[in-house]
């Protein structure tokens, strides 16, 4: 198994004091001592201090890396152009059948949004795959960001948008199919503070919904979950 590790939420500063290197470096050598093989993501933002380290991953493990390009509505930064790309692997020292293609769609929040992104999805594959990546792929997610307004006791389908935007894509797209990628079931966004203790719940995925059973906080609810 190879981890594809993705730093980029971390400050791109070193983690120790006297220690050279920021978080790429020190998670490529962590899991490099316990013989895990990683993948080191990187983006088209990312400074040349960042690539640096993720070329010395890339030669510690040898699984190649992973372009990550955001198509998100969310997303802070755009999508490298022809020269931004050349220039990322000439400091990688990489050739792009070295690279995986991540294009990251975000959150999918209804059938009108899946919509637009589908187009923009298009769009930036038509853009990035006249370069030959080692592989491609389409992640997005539609999971709720919390589960506040959810029933209690009873399970409750969520259509999984981000499957059925991947879909979308599959159907139009004329090259080779990009892989799928999945959030899971969580938010694609990872909150930037959780306040209070929530809701028992249990998440099972199906082909086309989500399928959330939020418990209630009555004690007799959880003595029967224990003794049923």
């Amino acid at each position: 198994m190879v981890l594809t590790v993705d730093c980029g939420s971390l400050p791109a500063a070193q983690v120790l004091k006297g220690d050279a290197g920021g978080p790429m470096a020190r998670v490529g050598e962590s899991l490099s001592w316990r013989q895990v093989a990683m993948c080191p993501a990187f983006r088209g933002t990312d400074p040349d201090e960042s690539l640096a380290e993720v070329r010395a991953v890339m030669a510690w493990h040898q699984q190649g890396g992973c372009l990550r390009i955001s198509s998100a509505r969310d997303a802070q930064g755009c999508r490298p152009d022809d020269e931004r790309v050349r220039e990322m692997l000439r400091i990688l020292c990489a050739a792009p059948a070295e690279i995986d293609l991540i294009i990251d769609a975000g959150p999918v929040h209804s059938r009108g949004g899946r919509t637009a992104l589908a187009v923009e999805v298009l769009d930036t594959l038509k853009h990035m795959t006249q370069w030959p990546w080692r592989h491609e792929c389409v992640a997005a997610g539609a999971f709720p960001v919390n589960l506040t307004n959810f029933p209690r006791g009873r399970a409750t389908p969520v259509v999984r948008e981000g499957a059925l935007l991947w879909k979308h894509v599959r159907d139009q797209w004329r090259g080779e199919v990009p892989d799928f990628g999945d959030f899971g079931v969580t938010h694609p966004r990872m909150p930037l503070q959780v306040r209070g203790t929530p809701h028992p719940n249990m998440r099972y995925t199906t082909a086309a919904d989500w399928q959330v059973f939020v418990y209630c906080k009555d004690p007799s609810w959880q003595r029967r979950l224990l003794h049923p």
